[in-house]
């Protein structure tokens, strides 16, 4: 198996793990020029700017084509995602929350408040609440819109 196909394997088996509805597709097609197509379930492979492929189907496909890069290397890297689950819904944001701990060794999260706001996303951070080692909060000065402080979050 190539490299290009271990990484589609990856990438596809790790998409279908997040999406709602894994029964609708096959999983993500990668060409020799690492252009995404959406694959039905009926093996039809639709380029993903083809594919009406919504603002979260990409949000979880680049996070499924990461995952699977981080895992074919052979380095060990920390990985840094930003505004994660900002384009998601509930489900969804709580499948890519229960993945999370599966980026090795480390994986640094920033994230907006109100991303986490759901019922569902509290309850996958408490599913993988083992697996936080701290969070951390940015919070602006009072006095002073230009100064912000970094403090960490106790619960």
């Amino acid at each position: 198996m190539s490299s290009i196909e271990k990484v589609e394997k990856i990438t596809s088996e790790t998409f279908l793990s997040m999406v709602n509805e894994p029964e609708h597709y096959q999983g993500i097609k990668i060409d020799d020029e690492y252009e995404f197509s959406l694959v039905t379930n009926d093996g039809i492979a639709m380029p993903t700017d083809q594919a009406a492929v919504n603002a979260g189907h990409a949000q979880m496909i680049a996070t499924a084509f990461i995952a699977a890069l981080n895992k074919m290397s052979e380095l060990e890297a920390t990985i840094v995602i930003d505004t994660p689950l900002g384009r998601l819904d509930e489900i969804h944001s709580s499948n890519m929350i229960k993945y999370y701990p599966n980026f090795k060794p480390q994986v640094i999260i920033l994230y907006q408040p109100k991303e986490l706001g759901s019922n569902i996303s509290q309850d996958a951070l408490h599913e993988i609440s083992g697996y936080i080692h701290s969070e951390w909060e940015i919070e602006q000065d009072a006095r002073n819109e230009h100064i912000s402080y970094v403090k960490r979050v106790t619960r």
